[in-house]
């Protein structure tokens, strides 16, 4: 069963990925924004776990609900969506109903690595980070 530990290595080596296709953002940067909310995805599992190790993960609907109504949460769900929003435009060319021709109608890469990475996931990693190390719990590789 994944823990704690786990997710938190996963998400360390999307990290060195997000490094690794930053410097190819203009041809990949759908995949920036996939491997991006994954990151998120494994640093949130990784904070459920600890906080709830019954319940943590489960599916997508799932683990955004219980971001939205849980009110220490609310700034990791804020940002945390819109991650999401993008990894299902880059994924499908759909999110919320809507359809895309392309990814980059959706976000150039320059806003990808702006918005997604340097303000969303930076703000999901911030902040689970400062419940993961209340617990204890070291989040530095």
């Amino acid at each position: 069963m994944p823990n704690t530990a786990s997710h938190l290595a996963v998400a360390g080596r999307n990290g060195e990925l997000i490094q690794h296709l930053t410097a190819t953002k203009d041809r990949h940067s759908e995949w920036l924004a996939v491997v991006a909310f994954y990151k998120a995805l494994h640093l949130v599992d990784a904070m459920l776990f600890c906080d709830h190790p019954c319940k943590h993960g489960g599916d997508h609907t799932e683990r955004a609900r219980v971001l939205k109504a849980t009110r220490k949460y609310q700034n990791i769900y804020r940002n945390f969506r819109p991650l999401s929003a993008a990894s299902c435009v880059a994924r499908y060319l759909a999110t919320d109903g809507r359809e895309y021709s392309a990814f980059a109608s959706y976000l150039s890469p320059d806003q990808v690595v702006a918005v997604l990475i340097n303000h969303h996931l930076k703000q999901v990693e911030d902040s689970v980070a400062k419940i993961l190390e209340s617990r204890g719990v070291n989040t530095t590789p």
